[in-house]
């Protein structure tokens, strides 16, 4: 694990061995995982995946993207009166929130005993684009996964204003997603989208990003989403598992932030029971058969831990064969 921070880490840019190295911490992680719960020392295991010089090497990576990418240096090159200072000044915060070093990490995991288990993995260039959110309120569990899209970093700061909002307005946004959705692809609109921010930082593009969240509540779970990122609810039948895809069957269309959102682009599905897998495309686009292989891994474990790692090394063998990469995100609902 050290010589491959030493030699590679953020800059990495060879799938096959980028790969390899994640497969190889995945397994890691799942045995000090097991061992963990033989010994009573829950809560400890996800440190045997951190590499200090890993770390080290992404903190430089973020710095440097700011200092040489971010925002402020192009806003500084312009001083028109048509430019909301203001909005400017949120525009910078949101960045520096944004890309925080776990963005250059290879891997981020997050475990919340009672939510869930996330993996969201770094594609080979660059930064991650993905978002994730696992919260409670006291009336529910919201899960979320969002797919950032557009050139450049602003894709990232669009996924990340995403959570970040929802994670701040929780107890508004259970009771009613999809004006959520709708009130926060209108600040997107403003915040990224701005046609004078577009126009002087042209690669850049517009920043826009899918959505799916789960609000589950003890006595219904609801789905709701926009883009290409999906759910999947798992009811146990006995030894062989029933899945359900939810979401992922039309073209992508419309997402939060682009100019031609619309109301009808959202989607929401109630269902009872189960427990849900949420990924990004990153997750499914890799998997040969994405409803069979969740199916496979839960009929042989139940545990949300040792699921999510057994899909997320499936995805990285398609990696290994294909040498085609992205951000792959995935959060399985503890049962």
């Amino acid at each position: 694990m050290r010589q491959y921070s030493a030699t590679h880490g953020p800059a990495e840019k060879c799938v096959l061995s980028s790969a390899r190295f994640e497969a190889f911490r995945s397994c890691l992680i799942e045995t000090a995982y097991d061992l963990s719960k033989d010994h009573g020392k829950k809560g400890t295991w996800l440190g045997y995946g951190i590499i200090k010089e890993e770390i080290e090497q992404c903190m430089r990576a973020a710095s440097q993207h700011l200092e040489n990418n971010g925002l402020e240096k192009s806003l500084r090159q312009y001083s028109w009166s048509g430019i909301d200072l203001a909005l400017n000044e949120r525009r910078l915060a949101l960045e520096k929130d944004t890309m925080d070093y776990k963005r250059f990490m290879g891997s981020v995991r997050v475990h919340i005993p009672g939510i869930g288990y996330a993996i969201s993995i770094r594609k080979r260039v660059k930064h991650n684009e993905d978002s994730f959110l696992m919260a409670q309120s006291p009336d529910c569990k919201v899960l979320a996964v969002c797919d950032g899209l557009g050139a450049g970093a602003i894709s990232a700061l669009a996924s990340h204003l995403m959570v970040k909002r929802l994670g701040e307005r929780l107890a508004y946004a259970v009771k009613d997603m999809r004006s959520f959705f709708i009130s926060t692809s209108g600040l997107m609109s403003v915040l990224l989208n701005n046609p004078i921010i577009t126009m002087l930082q042209q690669s850049r593009g517009y920043g826009m990003t899918t959505a799916t969240t789960l609000v589950s509540s003890g006595e219904a779970e609801k789905v709701t989403y926009i883009g290409d990122s999906i759910a999947f609810r798992i009811v146990q039948n006995g030894t062989r598992p029933h899945v359900e895809q939810i979401g992922g069957n039309e073209k992508l269309k419309t997402v939060i932030g682009s100019h031609s959102f619309a109301d009808s682009d959202i989607h929401e599905e109630m269902r009872k029971g189960g427990r849900y897998v949420i990924t990004s495309d990153g997750i499914t686009n890799l998997l040969d058969a994405p409803v069979d292989d969740i199916r496979k891994v839960f009929s042989e474990t139940s545990d949300s831990v040792k699921a999510g790692e057994a899909i997320v090394r499936k995805v990285l063998a398609n990696q290994i064969v294909t040498g085609k990469d992205d951000d792959a995100t995935i959060i399985v609902q503890d049962g």
